[in-house]
């Protein structure tokens, strides 16, 4: 996604996620194990959200 280095890291469904400051004002998630995995929040709460919904829709397709 970016050059730069994340704000913060967390681990999320057994990935970890890099939070990122949007231009926006919106917190923005990337991760960086699933290619194209990227998402966004109003707030930290909700960006952590968001990327457990993004991860599971991830690998879905794998569990199949």
């Amino acid at each position: 996604m970016t050059n730069r280095a994340p704000y913060e890291s967390h681990n999320v469904s057994g990935y970890r996620v890099d939070f990122f400051h949007g231009e926006d004002g919106a917190i923005v998630v990337e991760v960086p194990e699933i290619d194209g995995c990227i998402t966004q929040g109003k707030d930290r709460e909700e960006a952590l959200a968001n990327a457990a919904e993004a991860i599971a829709v991830s690998i879905e397709p794998a569990l199949v």
